[in-house]
């Protein structure tokens, strides 16, 4: 646990003016649920939960280890107040093939789609896999750049720490 810690401060000390410049939350920008239906990724975040956001594409192998790490992670915290969210920038090429892939591989997490790469864009989002960590506030509390094998220890640690406090200042139980 003491590594995970000491990887995980070391990535945000290297990541500092990244977090700074970015959006605290979700920006208003049009995904798409795997039915096609457009929603506005403002509102998709976990409210009074911790929110995991994870940017990934079908034809990267790396996206897709981190996909199956972070649908562990969910398996792994259910009952827990989290919400994981994965969002495909796999597009126009790849667009048949992800609800079949997610279906298929027994993916559990929110899956949607960002057709035109708005939100990948407003985020300012460079590579995949990307993943955003988001407190109950929605505020940015950290960024992994590039795939984390230990996603769910990650995720443990922020909600072993002061993240279990709701938007009252009230603790919440886990």
């Amino acid at each position: 646990m003491k590594t995970t810690r000491i990887i995980f401060i070391f990535c945000l000390m290297s990541l500092g003016n990244l977090v700074t410049s970015q959006n605290s939350n979700l920006p208003d920008a049009d995904i798409y649920t795997l039915e096609g239906i457009k929603v506005n990724a403002s509102g998709i975040a976990g409210n009074d939960r911790l929110t995991v956001v994870l940017f990934w594409n079908i034809n990267d192998l790396k996206s897709l280890d981190q996909l199956y790490a972070t649908n562990e992670a969910n398996n792994q915290l259910n009952g827990k107040s989290v919400k994981i969210i994965g969002i495909c920038t796999d597009v126009p090429g790849y667009l048949q093939f992800i609800k079949p892939y997610v279906f298929g591989h027994n993916i559990g997490i929110d899956i949607y789609i960002d057709k035109n790469n708005d939100l990948k864009r407003a985020m300012s989002v460079p590579i995949t896999p990307y993943t955003f960590l988001f407190d109950q506030k929605n505020d940015i509390q950290a960024i992994v750049m590039g795939s984390c094998d230990n996603i769910s220890e990650v995720i443990e640690d922020m909600l072993g720490n002061d993240l279990t406090t709701t938007k009252d200042g009230s603790k919440s139980e886990n």
